[in-house]
């Protein structure tokens, strides 16, 4: 073999092993499972409000077409509409500035987070729902439908004392939440 020949072999290997880094790249990147965090809990009256963070890091969007709660055997679906979280007249304002909750499904898209708070309703859930939850050895699944595939959390009693919130932090998370709908 001569010297062209020999380099000529030693370049398509290298192309080679550079496009075989690039497929198993790209094929790492769509496919990348979506990360999520639920940063509070709250329940008011037969309505408990989640809000969570889903991180996308992945080429392509995500689509969330389900969330599903999951206590001692019952199941309660999240609202499918968005649901009024309070109406509160500002002083010396002539309108009332209204927060909603999200609705599913929604979309995430590559490369980016979104936070969201999603309301599930049923006469299961009382203003007692926490205390139960917090005393029992019970666990609390929430199931989402990501992309037609099924992603679970567990959350323990330890977990959910971390999470539930203090009605005035609720209140300056509707607040916050109320200026984010203004904005919009």
């Amino acid at each position: 073999m001569n010297f062209w020949s020999m380099t000529s072999v030693i370049i398509a290997f290298i192309a080679l092993l550079l496009s075989l880094y690039s497929a198993i790249n790209t094929w790492i990147e769509r496919h990348r499972k979506p990360a999520i965090q639920l940063k509070w809990m709250y329940s008011v009256a037969n309505q408990l409000n989640i809000d969570l963070v889903i991180s996308n890091m992945a080429s392509i969007p995500v689509a969330v077409t389900n969330i599903q709660l999951s206590y001692k055997s019952k199941k309660i679906n999240s609202t499918m509409y968005p649901v009024l979280f309070t109406s509160i007249q500002a002083p010396k304002e002539t309108h009332s500035l209204v927060a909603f909750s999200d609705s599913v499904p929604f979309n995430v898209s590559p490369h980016s987070a979104k936070e969201f708070i999603i309301a599930f309703t049923n006469d299961t859930i009382s203003d007692k729902f926490f205390l139960n939850l917090k005393f029992s050895q019970e666990l609390l699944y929430i199931s989402f439908t990501i992309n037609s595939k099924n992603i679970l959390l567990t959350l323990s009693s330890n977990d959910l004392k971390k999470l539930i919130l203090k009605s005035n932090d609720f209140s300056f998370a509707v607040k916050s939440r109320q200026n984010q709908d203004a904005i919009l």
